[in-house]
């Protein structure tokens, strides 16, 4: 439990660091105290298994990928792809989070050198992560067998489970105050957070009704 419990500690920085790029230290030190108070911060810890780790990679992978929006370097585009590559091999629904930084980086491709290295991360993290893809291919799907389609109410009820009622109003608000402001002002940094926000529960929900249930 020590392991999961440090991983979980892990992500704490990298939400700051990520709020402190995309708004400013306040709201940085906000979005960590409120992910330090979930469900989804404090009951994995309790647990051996990998969600703390995956949370960590994850939260890495997002933070790395500014760094190469901020200024794009080698250095800065192979610890990006060694981030979401780590993500993907430790479980592959992180894959719904590398189609939600694929949608980012499509959003940002103004910034093209940043957009060009970024996308090649994210080919490098993809083909490392082929081999897993084909194991569980491989594997089927007997671990999730038994889960049955999700009804409309699975995507509010999961994030209640994750997160708490207030937690979870917050970002509903939070969805609608990104999508009026990226109407009227066009900033940028609101898709990434909607991205990251919707784009990962409803992928999974839509494969979930589509193909086989996994949510």
């Amino acid at each position: 439990r020590i392991f999961s419990g440090l991983c979980d500690l892990l992500a704490l920085p990298f939400v700051y660091a990520i709020g402190a790029r995309l708004y400013e230290r306040r709201t940085a030190l906000a979005a960590s105290l409120l992910y330090a108070s979930t469900y989804a911060f404090l009951e994995p810890a309790r647990e051996v298994r990998m969600y703390p780790l995956l949370t960590a990679a994850v939260a890495a992978s997002w933070f790395c990928l500014l760094t190469v929006f901020e200024r794009p370097t080698l250095v800065r585009g192979a610890l990006y792809a060694a981030c979401l590559g780590l993500s993907l091999w430790v479980h592959p629904f992180a894959a719904f989070t590398l189609l939600a930084q694929v949608v980012m980086i499509l959003a940002w491709s103004r910034e093209r050198k940043a957009a060009i290295g970024a996308v090649v991360s994210v080919t490098l993290a993809g083909a490392a992560a082929v081999p897993l893809l084909l194991l569980a291919r491989h594997d089927g799907t007997g671990q999730i067998g038994w889960l049955t389609r999700p009804s409309a109410g699975a995507l509010w009820e999961a994030l209640l489970a994750a997160s708490g009622t207030v937690p979870a109003i917050l970002g509903i608000v939070l969805i609608v105050w990104s999508g009026v402001t990226i109407v009227q002002e066009r900033q940028m940094r609101r898709v990434a957070l909607l991205a990251w926000l919707l784009i990962p529960p409803a992928a999974a929900f839509a494969v979930s009704i589509l193909a086989q249930p996994i949510f």
